[in-house]
């Protein structure tokens, strides 16, 4: 899945990395990353779309929501569909 591909991108590929997973088999040098990641295990979506009900894990996700998908409609008619 692109999910899954995208961190395994970022994951690091060490034999003794710092910040392990409890959920997968990833592993991370910073804290911080690790705390990003999980994000995706719990379904913690902060960011959302300003145009439909979408949100997103990521503040890069949402943007690239708004570019690639042309995501225009407004709150209201969000709201209202």
């Amino acid at each position: 899945s692109p999910v899954i591909t995208y961190i395994q991108l970022n994951a690091v590929q060490q034999n003794d990395p710092s910040f392990n997973c409890d959920q997968c088999p990833l592993s991370f040098h910073r804290n911080h990353d690790l705390k990003r990641h999980k994000w995706i295990h719990l379904a913690v979506k902060p960011f959302p779309c300003g145009h439909c009900e979408k949100r997103f894990a990521r503040r890069e996700s949402s943007k690239r929501h708004v570019l690639a998908k042309g995501c225009r409609k407004t709150a209201a008619e969000g709201a209202s569909n």
